[in-house]
């Protein structure tokens, strides 16, 4: 999972066109998942990070149909 991780970090960073607006998305997502762990809520933090998924996937494909 490591390399794909930092692949997919990377795409996300080289494709942003407005970072302010992806950073924030992606500082919320992050914070519900950190949020729910630490509430020991489980299942809102398995959703969380399935959110967080979504967005990437979403990004990603965007990225690939606009260029």
């Amino acid at each position: 999972m490591s390399p794909l991780q930092g692949l997919s970090r990377r795409f996300w960073f080289a494709h942003m066109d407005d970072q302010r607006a992806e950073l924030a998305t992606a500082a919320s997502l992050h914070t519900a998942i950190l949020r729910a762990i630490c509430n020991g809520d489980e299942e809102k933090a398995a959703s969380a990070s399935l959110l967080l998924n979504d967005y990437l996937v979403e990004f990603a494909y965007r990225t690939i149909r606009t260029r």
